[in-house]
């Protein structure tokens, strides 16, 4: 297992990885409001990774919010100005100042050293927003700072992580981005993480990965009828139509690179036709080469399916199992919750029949 860890200027991504296999979703959540839990955030309908982002950065601004305690993002302070100590007319302090009064960054050697840093004027900006207010040190106040956002990312990280079912001190932490590795220390002491990689050039690490990934296309089809009168000729030619529109795509964006497919079926059960408030999903990855002809599942009692298809360099088919065609309207309605009712309290008094409250 491999949690991957870009922490940039504005916000941080981790994205729990297993067997080497990217974690692909459509239902992916973005802009969660709630702590990161789920269902709070703004659902986005599109094949993507798994990963959950945090208004955490470099260039995260610190300030101290209405119940007098420290709170780092998630406004931010951009590339222009950005953080005070890059000298562009910033003064609100960031997490990179804090980081570098902490003496994690060389102002003498900062990029390469293209580019030096103010660490004076950093000292003052987090003298007069942080320090100065709760009546700390510098030192103390750029700890608070780098302690807070690094609790953020790990309340988001393990909030990630378990609901994929995963222990978040059991993944090997890959660190990168311009303030990944700065901060992956702390951050995997927070996680129980006992072995941190951090690969050269961290950086530019998100470049070469969009340069070296392979192009990938996600194609997705729904087929509704009775399983009784499902033609699988006609599946079939429809997943070699498919297979067809994809490579076609892949030879423009790849030029001689051969296509995988990956094909997905994705069962839905019965009562998620009628009822929405009872679907059920289940994701069944199948082996396929190219143009070989898909089983059809034999476990499916025949109702109602709806097929989709899905696909990336790969690409996928989803199966549903829907209701009969004809069942009673009762059944198909959704439950109505149970009403509570106020209970009656009744209490005898002795020796005298019949009377009660």
């Amino acid at each position: 297992e491999i949690l991957s860890f870009d922490m940039g200027g504005t916000t941080a991504k981790a994205c729990l990885i297993r067997d080497g296999l990217l974690p692909l979703t459509d239902e992916l959540e973005v802009a969660r409001s709630r702590r990161f839990t789920k269902s709070s955030g703004l659902p986005v309908a599109t094949p993507a990774v798994n990963m959950i982002e945090i208004g955490a950065g470099g260039g995260s601004i610190a300030v101290i919010g209405p119940l007098g305690i420290v709170q780092v993002g998630p406004e931010s302070a951009g590339a222009a100005p950005g953080p005070v100590c890059y000298g562009g007319g910033g003064s609100a302090p960031t997490v990179t100042d804090a980081d570098l009064v902490l003496g994690y960054l060389d102002p003498e050697r900062f990029a390469g050293g293209t580019m030096r840093l103010d660490a004076d004027a950093a000292r003052t900006a987090l003298a007069r927003n942080i320090a100065g207010p709760l009546g700390l040190g510098e030192v103390a106040a750029s700890w608070t700072v780098h302690d807070v956002v690094n609790e953020t990312m790990a309340a988001a990280v393990r909030m990630h992580v378990t609901e994929r079912g995963g222990d978040p001190s059991r993944p090997v932490l890959i660190a990168f981005g311009g303030a990944g590795p700065v901060h992956v220390g702390n951050l995997a002491a927070k996680l129980g993480i006992r072995k941190v990689l951090v690969p050269l050039r961290a950086g530019v690490l998100s470049a070469l990965g969009l340069l070296l990934s392979p192009a990938a296309f996600d194609l997705k089809r729904t087929r509704k009828q009775p399983l009784d009168r499902l033609d699988p000729h006609a599946i079939r030619a429809e997943i070699a139509a498919m297979q067809d529109a994809i490579a076609a795509r892949l030879v423009e964006a790849a030029p001689g690179a051969p296509p995988s497919f990956v094909i997905t079926l994705e069962v839905i059960s019965g009562r998620a036709i009628r009822c929405r408030c009872r679907s059920r999903r289940i994701g069944l990855a199948l082996s396929m080469r190219r143009r070989c002809s898909p089983p059809l599942p034999k476990s499916i009692a025949p109702s109602t399916a709806t097929t989709t298809t899905t696909s990336r360099p790969s690409w996928s088919i989803s199966w549903s199992p829907a209701m009969p065609a004809k069942r009673p309207r009762s059944s198909r309605r959704c439950p109505k919750p149970a009403t509570l009712r106020r209970p009656r309290a009744v209490a005898t008094v002795p020796g005298r029949r019949g009377a009660a409250s």
